[in-house]
C-alpha cells in the first residue's frame, strides 16, 4: 500500500490556497489536511497538533511573517516548502531549515518535480561516508636521501 502525506497550507491569498489545493489533490500520495489563509490562526491551532508530512507556506503575509511561524511549525513537518513571489527571502528561508523554495507563479509540473525530489530524497537509503585516503606520495629526484 502506498504511504499517503499529509499536507497543510499556509497563506494569505486564497487563489494561492485555492491553486496549491488543486496541485496537492492532483498528486495520489498527497492528502490536503488544513489550509489557513490566517498565519496567526495556523500558529495558534496547530500548537499541541499531529504532525503533517509537508507545510507549504507564503513569507509575506500581514501580522506574521512566514520565517517567524516556520519557527514556531517546523517541528511540525518532515518537510517545509515555502511558496512565494519574493526571491529575496530565499538564503533566510534555508537559514530556518526550509527543504524547498517555490518561486511563484508556480506551475504543476514545478510543484510535482519538488514533491518527487523531497520524497525521493527521504526513500533513499542512507549512503556510507566517503573514505578520505590519509597518505600521499612525494616523487623526487633524490635517492637514498632520509628528510
Amino acid at each position: 500500500m502506498t504511504q499517503t502525506y499529509r499536507c497543510m497550507v499556509i497563506d494569505d491569498e486564497s487563489h494561492a490556497i485555492e491553486l496549491l489545493s488543486d496541485y496537492i489533490q492532483a498528486i495520489p500520495r498527497l492528502q490536503l489536511t488544513k489550509t489557513y489563509q490566517d498565519p496567526v490562526a495556523a500558529l495558534m491551532e496547530s500548537q499541541g497538533e499531529e504532525n503533517y508530512d509537508f507545510i507549504f507556506m507564503d513569507i509575506d503575509m500581514p501580522r506574521l511573517s512566514g520565517m517567524e511561524l516556520a519557527k514556531s511549525l517546523r517541528s511540525l513537518t518532515a518537510f517545509l516548502v515555502f511558496t512565494t513571489a519574493h526571491s529575496k527571502y530565499a538564503v533566510e528561508a534555508f537559514e530556518v531549515r526550509a527543504d524547498h523554495f517555490l518561486l511563484k507563479p508556480i506551475g504543476m509540473n514545478k510543484f510535482a518535480m519538488t514533491i518527487d525530489m523531497l520524497l525521493k530524497r527521504r526513500e533513499e537509503p542512507a549512503r556510507p561516508p566517503i573514505r578520505q585516503d590519509t597518505s600521499f606520495f612525494i616523487k623526487s629526484d633524490q635517492k637514498k636521501q632520509v628528510c
